[in-house]
C-alpha cells in the first residue's frame, strides 16, 4: 500500500477510530502500538542530540514534517536545518499525555504534549510546550513516521 492509499485510510479510519480502536497509554500496550511510540521518542533524542546520521531511518519515505511556524520540510530539510542552526542549545524534553491509536494492523496515530526547556550558553533559559500529532506506518523495517505535526500551545 502505497503512503498515499494509507493517508486516505487513515482519515478514513480516524473518522471510526472512537468505536472500537484500541488505545495504548504509558502502563498497557493492548493495541500493539508501543514501537510507533518508540520511533517518535527516537526521533526526538536524534535532534536533540543533532546526530541526523540515521534519521533518514525513523521515516517512511516521502514523509513531512509540519513545523510550529506552519512551514512543512520533508526529512532530509529537517536535518540540514538541525544541522544549519548556529545555536543548538541543551534541552530537556518531558513528554507526556502519551496516546497511540491502532488503525488497522500498519497505520498508527501518536499524539502526546512535549514540554521543552532549552538552556541557551549564554544564559535565559526559556520553556515551550508544543501539542504533536504522528502518523506512523508499518513495514517490513517496522515503524517508521510518515508525517508529523506539532502546534506551540503555550500561549506565545
Amino acid at each position: 500500500m502505497k503512503i498515499a492509499d494509507r493517508a486516505a485510510a487513515f482519515a478514513a479510519a480516524f473518522l471510526t477510530a472512537s468505536v472500537g480502536a484500541a488505545h495504548a497509554d504509558e502502563s498497557a500496550d493492548p493495541s500493539g502500538c508501543r514501537g510507533a511510540m518508540s520511533v517518535v521518542e527516537a526521533v526526538f533524542a536524534a535532534l536533540d542530540q543533532r546526530r541526523i546520521d540515521g534519521l533518514e531511518d525513523l521515516f517512511a519515505p516521502g514523509a513531512t514534517v509540519v513545523h510550529d511556524n506552519g512551514r512543512e520540510a520533508d526529512v532530509r530539510q529537517t536535518a540540514q536545518a538541525t544541522l544549519a542552526a548556529p545555536d543548538w542549545p541543551p534541552r530537556q524534553r518531558a513528554l507526556s499525555r502519551w496516546r497511540a491509536t491502532c488503525l488497522g494492523a500498519d497505520v498508527a496515530l501518536v499524539t502526546l504534549r512535549n514540554d521543552v526547556t532549552f538552556t541557551p550558553a549564554q544564559g535565559g533559559a526559556f520553556s515551550r510546550v508544543y501539542q504533536e500529532s504522528w502518523i506512523l506506518v508499518r513495514g517490513k523495517a517496522g515503524w517508521r513516521a510518515a508525517h508529523g505535526h506539532y502546534t506551540r500551545v503555550d500561549g506565545r
